[in-house]
């Protein structure tokens, strides 16, 4: 999607990565079309990378509080932080399994602490969005007595309910935005489906419907970002 981005702004975008892996970002940040020499400076080429690790809830607020330090606005926010792992429960220092600080904790925090800088640059009439990337409308029943799955983990659960955590957090965010919605501002949870590997592979002789998905977000993932509200 940030490749897209890029693509489609023929460069005049300012894009900030967000990982683990400095190697990958520049790799994928040196794909990026460069404006031109004599480009205003404000349409120039702005490309970057942050550092982060999302299991770390430290780390993330580092993160967004220097972000909203050194930002006058934020145009749109993609969460699709990941983590896959056999093991069981795996606590961070800060109590928290990491597959779940990853797929729901840190995403929001980094939408909660952002969303300001969102809402200045729809004050401006400007296109804005917020997208998480990860499997909207397939969750599971919770247990209100056990959110941080303490008493009973499995990967099941740590996938499903964090799906329904998600879910539910947009659809706050929705019906909050419905009191006095933007024409400019869209919260976007999304399936993409299973990446397409090579063809024929013997997964996609079952699901084929998976491929089309995936490559339909990855190559109009910012189209999809770009369109007007949308709920789940």
């Amino acid at each position: 999607m940030a490749e897209q981005m890029a693509q489609q702004t023929n460069g005049r975008a300012h894009i900030i990565l967000l990982g683990r892996n400095q190697d990958a970002a520049n790799k994928i940040i040196a794909s990026f079309p460069q404006t031109p020499v004599g480009t205003p400076a404000e349409e120039e080429s702005k490309y970057s990378f942050i550092k982060v690790d999302a299991t770390s809830m430290a780390q993330v607020r580092e993160v967004t509080a220097k972000l909203s330090n050194e930002l006058d606005k934020i145009n749109f926010i993609v969460a699709s932080a990941g983590y896959s792992t056999l093991k069981g429960r795996d606590e961070s220092p800060e109590g928290i399994d990491r597959k779940i600080a990853c797929t729901f904790y840190a995403r929001f925090r980094f939408i909660h602490d952002l969303a300001p800088l969102v809402e200045k640059a729809a004050e401006k009439q400007e296109q804005t969005g917020i997208m998480s990337v990860f499997a909207a409308g397939r969750g599971s029943q919770i247990d209100l007595n056990d959110l941080g799955l303490v008493k009973g983990y499995s990967q099941t659960r740590a996938h499903d309910d964090m799906v329904t955590y998600t879910d539910a957090a947009f659809e706050v965010s929705l019906s909050v935005q419905s009191t006095a919605p933007s024409p400019a501002n869209s919260d976007i949870a999304v399936f993409v489906g299973i990446r397409q590997p090579p063809p024929k592979h013997l997964l996609y002789q079952h699901i084929p419907w998976t491929g089309y998905y995936a490559r339909r977000h990855e190559e109009y993932g910012c189209h999809v970002l770009c369109t007007s509200l949308t709920s789940l």
